[in-house]
């Protein structure tokens, strides 16, 4: 029986009138198990969610902080304009 391995990529980057920088990257197997990484930066800052969802839905979801902390993220997040 011969079987097939595939992966598809979305990637896109937007760049937002008060300098702050969108980046967003999902991928996806032939599994059914998909990882989606959303990156947002202002100045020095920056604020990653990374969410994985494997087959049978189960989710996990990483939070990495560049230059803040977790006290920091209402803070950014009004800088940003949004909640991520």
């Amino acid at each position: 029986v011969a079987r097939s391995f595939g992966r598809s990529m979305t990637s896109k980057t937007v760049s937002r009138p008060n300098g702050g920088i969108e980046h967003y990257k999902s991928v996806r197997d032939s599994s059914g198990n998909e990882e989606v990484t959303v990156t947002r930066s202002i100045g020095g800052q920056s604020y990653t969610i990374t969410t994985k969802t494997d087959a049978q839905g189960k989710q996990e979801r990483i939070e990495n902080f560049v230059n803040m902390d977790e006290g920091d993220l209402k803070e950014f997040e009004k800088k940003w304009g949004s909640k991520l």
